[in-house]
């Protein structure tokens, strides 16, 4: 086989160069050296970019079996309800989060942190409906825009003065998931008191 391949080439019948262009045609026609091509154009094939900032490249990581935007040990801010409120409009440049309004529950690694998505989503859903109210974009906010626009609809979340207890309560220092439980509370008008105790004011800030 050897020798037959040999005078082959040698009476011009095969040769590899025209072999190798026959094969060449082959992917051109079928579509496969663009496909490489466009592989080798992609600066990193495991990065994308934030929507409307080219120059910030959003890591993926690998969990659970799929890629996800968040990696399995994120963790929700534990701040006030402004922090919150630029987390789920920006993100967190310095993890490589993108703006928390991308979270879906499959981004999230255990049932404890769904929950909290939910009620992460219930009190920045509350925002973006007032802004709707009064004719103000939240699409891609700058963080001063971002700023500008919780100021504008925070009255949507006050908080009474004082507890049901009577103390005098320290708005300033809330975080947002207490805020989320007091205004889950006003939502349901009167929570149901077990044992003479207002189930509202059983309150743990993380």
């Amino acid at each position: 086989m050897a020798k037959l391949e040999e005078k082959a080439i040698g009476l011009g019948t095969v040769t590899h160069a025209g072999l190798e262009e026959s094969i060449m045609k082959c992917f051109e026609k079928s579509g496969v050296m663009q496909l490489v091509r466009n592989m080798e154009n992609t600066p990193h094939s495991m990065e994308t970019s934030i929507p409307g900032s080219a120059s910030r490249p959003l890591p993926t990581y690998t969990w659970g079996g799929k890629l996800h935007y968040f990696p399995e040990d994120f963790a929700f801010p534990k701040g006030g309800v402004l922090e919150a409120w630029r987390y789920w409009c920006m993100g967190n440049e310095s993890k490589g989060y993108p703006p928390l309004k991308r979270l879906t529950p499959d981004e999230l690694s255990s049932r404890n942190l769904r929950k909290r998505l939910s009620d992460f989503k219930f009190l920045m859903t509350k925002i973006e409906k007032r802004a709707a109210e009064l004719g103000i974009s939240v699409h891609s906010p700058s963080e001063e825009q971002a700023v500008s626009i919780y100021e504008q609809c925070s009255s949507i979340i006050s908080m009474p003065r004082q507890t049901f207890t009577g103390k005098r309560r320290r708005t300033g220092q809330l975080t947002w998931i207490t805020a989320v439980t007091i205004l889950r509370g006003n939502s349901a008008q009167q929570e149901p008191v077990q044992d003479g105790v207002n189930l509202t004011e059983n309150v743990v800030e993380i």
